[in-house]
């Protein structure tokens, strides 16, 4: 950012980081085209499941997280299992969409243009409303 002053880059690097997280795996279903992501994070241990459910024509639904691991134990739910480790940020969050949303051509966004990505919903690992702020 050029046009922001050298003291005020400095200081916003010292002070923040846009870190959408990495792929550390991408599978594609060969029979529905559901992609499933593990996205981790700047903590190694952090690491979460991201999908991409497709949908009719050229939209799809992507399935976030909000925490890795969940406290809930639910018997339905393989994440259940996992001891919880802790709340995902914001960002963390957030990056669970940017990063399949780039892949699809979705950014950056305009005005009136066509989604692949156009459903967001927290069907992933923990409890939504664990982590509300």
């Amino acid at each position: 950012m050029l046009n922001v002053p050298k003291d005020v880059r400095e200081e916003l690097k010292e002070s923040y980081t846009i870190d959408y997280g990495r792929v550390m795996s991408d599978h594609v279903s060969p029979t529905d085209g559901t992609r499933k992501l593990l996205v981790g994070f700047q903590d190694p241990k952090a690491m979460v499941e991201s999908v991409f459910i497709p949908m009719n024509g050229p939209r799809g639904t992507q399935c976030i997280s909000s925490q890795v691991g969940c406290s809930l134990a639910c018997t339905f739910c393989h994440t259940g299992t996992q001891k919880l480790l802790r709340n995902l940020t914001a960002g963390e969050i957030i990056g669970q969409y940017m990063i399949p949303a780039k892949d699809y051509g979705d950014l950056p966004l305009a005005k009136n243009a066509q989604r692949n990505v156009n459903n967001i919903v927290f069907m992933g690992q923990g409890e939504p409303f664990y982590n509300w702020r």
